[in-house]
């Protein structure tokens, strides 16, 4: 991979989290403060090679529920 992005966002769209390390993940929080129970989206969004060797783009969405 030659770009990743991973970031998480309120169902109202606001950016709660974002890294381009792949070895980090979102931990509830945000401004160190623990989020509410609820849904948030997540995208991530990163370039790779497809069958021929060409650098393409690609994204992925989800949602993950958060609960305490």
């Amino acid at each position: 991979m030659r770009s990743w992005k991973f970031e998480v966002f309120t169902k109202w769209g606001e950016l709660l989290f974002s890294t381009q390390n792949t070895q980090m993940g979102w931990d509830g929080t945000q401004y160190g403060l623990k989020c509410a129970n609820g849904s948030y989206v997540w995208q991530i969004t990163y370039d790779a090679a497809d069958g021929s060797g060409k650098i393409v783009s690609r994204e992925e969405r989800g949602i993950v529920n958060l609960l305490r």
